[in-house]
């Protein structure tokens, strides 16, 4: 059996117990809930009524009896007031009885009973009282009157004694229930013992104990016993996956075996990659005066990467901003880069233009079907005049500094000014315009913008302007390593091109002076 159909049945036998328990305890709570609503909210007030009642009847009748030995007529105030208030004690008694039969007829009998009295003897003695004292006297010595206050009096007794019986009863119903229901909530307590007591049982069971058992296979895997077979037991799924892990060990040695021939393969062309590599780096290592800048250049595979990036001196006050993206990646794409900045540093260092650099770069291209993209950026320190050729590459851009936030950064954009290098291309040419204090140039390769998430979305310009509008543009350090950061975050392949960003600035603090000028240049120049 599956471990997700054991899951099903245990969370099922577990679900129809705790119905079966709740609805018990449901059914307690119930029966005390009732059992308490007639003791407090129905018996109880009943007992109170009928004793009420009995007050007001004995008020009455000594008020009736007052009034016929003395005449005072202040006597009936309280048999009026004990007749009305009798009455509403009934009427109470009897919405409180609801539908006891019993009790609505010990009650029936003291209302006829009560009405016996007042006809027979309290009204006809109150009668002959008014029309002299011989008359009363005659009729309270029948002894009428007082048989039949005896009557109702014992027939109250009688209602009191069923009103009590019924609280007493209900009273007993409360403390069975409590008990009833103390009773099911240990029972509830004790099932949810052994069905967590079972439930521990069964985890070890179906999945610890082959989940240890896996673990300890594939720690010694990992730990390099690429021999040791990986086996498991219990539910189906722990099995399959004893048997992919076994399968992914073979697949690993077979993956080893192979990597071992390519590694001696490859042993003798390492120097060979790495001389590329070092050869592709940025020369400009150090700092430059009047610039401050930042390089990043990351590879898609391995050492080699298809872009070239560096800050090259010129003279005193002049320095080169270069980036180029050859297409594809890889060693191919290394070698065609290593040719083209050989190129493109010579004929800088010559004291060419930026667009007759890249027209002897494009020159140099033996197959139709490469290309690169390249700008190039001749920047004066000292005036901020900026001399720049554009082949097709993504258009760097001017971006404020200390700014609490840039939203802008695509307003200046120093445009291509030629289409991309390749054999069948030319007519490019040199623009110039003005790199101001505060500003830096931000240039970078298309693998930075057409990083793609998850979904296909593009990084593009609205994801570096967005990761750049998050933060304070201080230093073009920051500058490149949010551009970096923010391209990470956004692509779900970020090894698929080899992306490289580049920022300069110039910085007044270390602008050369004229005379220094002079002196710095012969050991720029070249």
């Amino acid at each position: 059996m599956s471990l997700w159909r054991r899951v099903l049945l245990t969370a099922t036998a577990v679900v129809l117990i705790a119905v079966v328990v709740g609805v018990a305890v449901a059914a307690a709570v119930e029966r005390s809930d009732d059992a308490i609503g007639d003791t407090s909210m129905r018996w109880g007030p009943a007992t109170v009524r009928a004793q009420a009642l009995l007050t007001h009847l004995v008020d009455q009748e000594t008020g009736q009896r007052g009034y016929v030995i003395t005449g005072d007529t202040r006597y009936l105030a309280p048999y009026r007031r004990g007749m009305d208030a009798a009455e509403r004690d009934v009427q109470q008694l009897r919405v409180l009885i609801g539908d006891d039969a019993t009790v609505l007829g010990t009650l029936d009998h003291v209302v006829d009973a009560l009405a016996a009295w007042r006809a027979q003897a309290a009204e006809p003695e109150i009668a002959a009282r008014r029309h002299g004292v011989a008359s009363a006297s005659r009729l309270v010595d029948q002894g009428t009157g007082r048989r039949l206050f005896d009557t109702l009096r014992h027939d109250v007794e009688v209602l009191q004694q069923h009103i009590e019986m019924r609280r007493e009863a209900a009273q007993q119903r409360v403390t069975s229930s409590n008990h009833s229901l103390t009773r099911w909530l240990w029972a509830t307590a004790g099932v949810a013992v052994v069905v967590g007591l079972a439930w521990v049982a069964v985890l070890a069971l179906w999945v610890l104990r082959p989940l240890r058992q896996l673990s300890g296979d594939l720690r010694r895997v990992s730990a390099g016993e690429l021999a040791a077979t990986v086996h498991a037991d219990g539910p189906p799924e722990f099995v399959q996956l004893g048997q992919d892990a076994d399968a992914m060990r073979r697949r690993i040695l077979d993956e080893l075996a192979r990597s071992e021939t390519a590694r001696q393969a490859l042993e003798q062309r390492g120097p060979v990659v790495l001389g590329l590599s070092e050869e592709l780096a940025p020369r400009a290592t150090g700092p430059i005066a009047g610039l401050r800048y930042a390089v990043a250049l990351r590879p898609a595979e391995g050492l080699l990467a298809g872009d070239w990036v560096d800050v090259l001196p010129l003279d005193a006050h002049r320095v080169a901003l270069t980036l180029l993206d050859v297409s594809g990646h890889g060693a191919a794409a290394g070698l065609e880069a290593m040719r083209l900045k050989h190129v493109i540093t010579t004929s800088l260092g010559f004291g060419h233009q930026p667009h007759e650099a890249m027209a002897r770069a494009a020159a140099g291209f033996t197959e139709d079907e490469r290309f690169a993209t390249a700008v190039i950026v001749v920047l004066d320190v000292t005036s901020g005049e900026l001399r720049w050729a554009n082949a097709g590459h993504l258009s760097p851009r001017l971006v404020p500094m200390n700014a609490a936030t840039v939203t802008q950064v695509d307003l200046d954009q120093l445009e291509p000014t030629g289409p991309l290098l390749s054999s069948l291309t030319s007519g490019w040419t040199t623009r110039t315009g003005r790199l101001e204090i505060g500003q830096l140039v931000l240039a970078f390769s298309d693998g930075l913008t057409e990083a793609r998430d998850s979904e296909g979305r593009q990084f593009g310009i609205t994801g570096l302007s967005k990761a750049l509008s998050a933060t304070t543009v201080r230093d073009v350090d920051t500058v490149v390593s949010v551009c970096l950061a923010a391209v990470r975050a956004h692509a779900s392949d970020p090894h698929r091109d080899d992306i490289t960003v580049l920022a300069a600035a110039r910085d007044a603090t270390t602008l050369p002076t004229r005379d220094r000028l002079a002196s710095a240049g012969d050991g720029l120049t070249g």
